[in-house]
């Protein structure tokens, strides 16, 4: 990896702007959804969600999806015997007190919000549900440190990614506070700058973003056209200054606004930075649910969540008129 620059900017708080600065933040809608099968061994999603949900002054729900009881046939062919609506709902209500139980055990004591079950796809189900509630974030829970667990739960998170309006937070068993570094790789289009402010909503007061550009080495010449190896071209460094001062009424108290410019292919240069700075989290921007926007789904944030054991904050591009 060549890091070719790196500028720092540290923002106070903005006049007529609440303290935490996420107020003014046009991520930040309605709830945080926790998506849970209740499951997991590991409370650190349960812990995410609510540090973010109380960081942010919004609700917290909670949602969980069954697949659907199958249907069997009987020995007549194309004949079909209905299923037993009872046995529908005995699994509706034995989901919602495992979900209630774990919840509350992870929860320091917390009332447990009502959980809502549904049945279905569980990306389908998540984001429909995201939709309605028109949630500021999902946060789903991975499993970093066993690789077969780790890709199935990455694929999970990237399917609902897919297909959610919204951000969809990654944790792994590791994650108990909220970040103080933050990778965010940029490319200054609508879905990565929604990616930096979304990362903006889950930094810790007097942390660092860092917003990381990475260019590929065969198109550095073309792309930067700078003189110095060490410094980006005047274009380049003036979509960084506009970037930052877009998040300057997004950031929390005291939070830093750094800059990084790397030669790389864009999953190892946003990795690598990630490493090298002791990152706590990284935060990707995607470009929406077309073909060729799954084809760069799979080629990078896809990539990213499979291939760190860091919380991976992935984000879709802006509804229209939302978050101009």
């Amino acid at each position: 990896m060549a890091t070719l620059s790196r500028e720092s900017t540290r923002f106070g708080v903005v006049p007529g702007v609440r303290s935490h600065g996420v107020f003014g933040n046009p991520v930040r809608r309605g709830p945080v959804v926790l998506a849970t099968d209740g499951r997991s061994q590991s409370g650190a999603v349960v812990v995410a969600a609510q540090l973010i949900a109380a960081r942010l002054a919004v609700p917290l729900e909670v949602v969980s999806v069954l697949e659907p009881t199958p249907v069997y046939t009987t020995s007549v062919p194309e004949v079909a015997v209905p299923n037993d609506p009872t046995i529908d709902e005995s699994r509706r209500d034995a989901r919602e007190i495992a979900v209630s139980d774990y919840f509350s055990r992870f929860s320091g004591g917390a009332t447990p919000p009502r959980v809502h079950v549904r049945f279905g796809s569980i990306a389908t189900e998540v984001s429909r549900f995201a939709r309605e509630v028109s949630a500021t974030m999902v946060v789903m829970g991975s499993a970093p440190h066993r690789r077969f667990r780790r890709v199935a739960s990455s694929d999970r998170a990237a399917h609902v990614l897919h297909s959610a309006p919204c951000p969809v937070l990654a944790v792994p068993p590791t994650f108990w506070e909220l970040p103080r570094i933050v990778v965010a790789a940029v490319d200054f289009g609508p879905a990565s700058v929604r990616g930096a402010r979304a990362a903006l909503l889950v930094l810790d007061d007097g942390g660092t973003l860092v917003l990381t550009h990475v260019v590929p080495s065969s198109t550095r010449p073309a792309a930067l056209g700078a003189t110095e190896p060490g410094e980006p071209s005047a274009a380049l460094q003036a979509r960084f200054d506009d970037l930052r001062e877009a998040l300057r009424s997004c950031a929390p108290p005291g939070v830093g606004i750094e800059q990084q410019l790397v030669t790389n292919d864009p999953v190892t240069g946003i990795l690598s930075t990630a490493d090298h700075l002791g990152a706590d989290l990284v935060a990707v921007g995607t470009h929406g649910p077309g073909l060729v926007e799954r084809l760069l789904l799979g080629s990078v944030a896809e990539s990213v969540l499979r291939r760190t054991a860091r919380p991976v904050l992935a984000s879709p591009p802006p509804p229209a008129r939302v978050e101009a």
